[in-house]
Order: structure tokens, then C-alpha cells, then sequence
């Protein structure tokens, strides 16, 4: 069992992240009669956009394209060709939430229905107890994401725990499946893949009052994110850069990274490995960065000031997704 769910843009808070289940069928296994899936607690329902499909349209297959809200694909030893068609929305007779209706066509026409309901008023929960006794290899639900057509809507930030940009979040699900010999698993975690997360970054000054501080910041990959080639790294308004003494600058990641000047407040980190880094740690001193007047003078006279980085990777495959994370120092009298 496994979920893929998130892309570039909508694993935050609020967003309407794609969603993938996939059920993969080991040879010589009984066949799936049903399963039970409840799903991770960072996703809700998207209801304002639902179109539903009735029960009686279900039925006479005439389901209005617009309660189309996926695609599934079913393959099976027995069959040459994979069985697969649209996942719609469909109509329950109680409560808020709608099924879905897996219309799978090929050589065999299948339709497997599921019922959803809200546990402990939070979580959503899809059942389904019909489908037929075919033996099937894998089957694939995917589900569309996005504000007009999603069918969920992040509760909770998927990629970061709260609004830490340096703690990972964990998205678990529930998963029991019942075979047509009359067993069934116990529930079993099932911990999602999460596309679309940038890097944990973390900013660190050190001698924010003198003319020559230290920044070091860290940028670690999302471990469902590939490595990064190379950083864009953007430093707030009262951080700025002194060209002539960036060189003097590191980045820890590997031998030969170097640090390149875009503008006062802006560089980038190449050089890295061909197969890329999962963490990146550079460190800034020797007169390379420099504290704003202000924000010095305020850190002398004994208060805290609040600074902000921001990291846009380059992965060595895809788009990259920035972080910008902001960090707090405490003054000195």
C-alpha cells in the first residue's frame, strides 16, 4: 500500500494537494474483496467545489463529466490490457461526504464503489467491501488537486511540522484490507510520499553587533525530494553582502562548492557534486555579510531582532521548491 500525495505549490496550508493510493497485489495472495483507508489528518474535504454523481446515474452509467474528479488504472495477470476510467464523486444517502465510483473499462467492465465517512470528526475514512473476485497485480486511484477541482484541502502543512521550517512532518495513514478467503490485515501504518517540499533551512548569527559577524546557514532536502545541484540563497533587508569579501565565504557541503554574487542580498552556491547534496551548510564571516546599522545598534541596546533567509534549490531533477525561514537573535547590553 502506499500514498503519494502534494506537488510544487499546494502542500501548504490550505492548498489542494494531489493524491495518489496505490494497492499493490503480491502473486499467490488471496484477492482484495475490500479495504478500509484512513486517510492522514492533514487532509479535509474540498465540499465547496464537489459536483456529485446520483446513485441512479451511477447505475445507468451516466455520470455528468463534471463529478469526474479522477482517473484509476487496474492491472491483472489475466488480462492482456489494463482495466481502467474515470473516479467520480458520487452521491451518499447520508451524511456530508461523497464515495467515489471507480469506473474501470477494458476487457472487463468494473465499477467499485466506496463510502466515506468522518472519524472522531477529523478524519476522512473510505471503505469499500465490493470489488469483484479478480485477481489483480496493482491498482492505481489517482485523484486531481487544485483550487477548482481538488477533492482535498490541507488542514495542516504537509511538508513542516507547525510552522517550524527545520522540523520534517511525518504524513501517516491507516490501511486494512480484507480478502475474499475471509481474512483481512490488522490496520497497518502507511506513511505518504510528499511531493513539492523544500528544504529544511536553518539561519545562525553569531556576532551581530561587530562589523564582521558570522551567518551560517543550513539547507537539508525533504527525504521524498531529490538532491540539490546548486542554491539560490536570499538574505532579508537588514542582512547584506560585501562583494569583494564573499570569496572568503564556505560552503560545507563538498569540496570545490564556491558562493557567487548576484547582489547585496543575493548568491548562489554551485559547484556541487554531479549527483547533487542532501544537506548544504555555508558559513559566512570574515566581513562577507554585514548586520544593518540598525538592526546593530537595536541587538546593542539589548534587543531582540529577527532576521529571515530564504533557500531556492535546484534539484539535479524537476523545479525546486523554496523555503524562507526567519530566526531570531537576542540582544546584548
Amino acid at each position: 500500500m502506499s500514498l503519494t500525495i502534494g506537488s510544487r505549490g499546494t502542500t501548504g496550508f490550505s492548498k489542494y494537494p494531489p493524491f495518489i493510493f496505490k494497492l499493490t497485489q503480491q502473486p499467490n495472495n488471496a484477492d482484495v474483496h475490500g479495504n478500509k483507508l484512513t486517510l492522514p489528518i492533514e487532509l479535509n474535504s474540498n465540499n465547496p467545489v464537489y459536483r456529485l454523481c446520483t446513485q441512479a446515474q451511477a447505475d445507468s452509467d451516466t455520470c455528468p463529466a463534471d463529478s469526474k474528479f479522477g482517473w484509476a488504472t487496474s492491472h491483472s495477470p489475466f488480462l492482456s490490457e489494463p482495466a481502467q476510467g474515470p473516479v467520480y464523486l458520487i452521491q451518499q444517502s447520508s451524511g456530508s461526504l461523497p464515495g467515489l465510483l471507480l469506473d474501470l473499462r477494458g476487457r472487463v467492465h468494473v465499477k467499485v464503489q466506496t463510502s466515506s465517512t468522518l472519524i472522531n470528526g477529523k478524519q476522512i475514512q473510505s471503505l469499500v467491501l465490493n470489488a469483484p473476485q479478480l485477481p489483480i497485480s496493482d491498482i492505481t486511484v489517482a485523484l486531481d488537486g487544485g483550487r477548482t477541482h481538488g477533492v482535498f484541502v490541507n488542514r495542516q502543512d504537509l511538508c513542516f511540522h507547525g510552522d517550524s521550517t527545520t522540523r520534517f512532518n511525518s504524513v501517516t495513514g491507516l490501511s486494512e484490507v480484507y480478502g475474499w478467503n475471509g481474512k483481512q490485515t490488522t490496520d497497518q501504518k502507511v506513511t505518504a510520499t510528499v511531493l513539492g517540499c523544500g528544504p529544511a533551512v536553518k539561519g545562525k548569527l553569531k556576532g551581530g553587533t561587530t562589523s564582521e559577524p558570522t551567518l551560517t546557514i543550513t539547507a537539508t532536502k525533504h527525504p521524498d525530494a531529490v538532491n540539490m545541484k546548486s542554491l539560490r540563497v536570499s538574505l532579508g533587508s537588514n542582512l547584506s553582502l560585501v562583494k569583494s569579501q564573499l570569496s572568503s565565504g564556505s560552503a560545507t557541503a563538498a569540496a570545490g562548492a564556491s558562493l557567487k554574487y548576484v547582489d547585496r542580498h543575493t548568491f548562489r552556491v554551485t559547484g556541487l557534486p554531479t549527483a547533487g547534496s542532501g544537506k548544504v551548510t555555508i558559513r559566512l564571516d570574515d566581513g562577507a555579510v554585514k548586520v544593518s546599522k540598525h538592526s546593530r545598534s537595536r541587538l546593542k541596546h539589548g534587543h531582540s531582532r529577527s532576521f529571515s533567509v530564504k533557500v531556492s534549490p535546484t534539484p539535479v531533477s524537476g523545479e525546486g521548491t523554496a523555503t524562507k525561514t526567519k530566526f531570531k537573535v537576542k540582544g546584548r547590553r
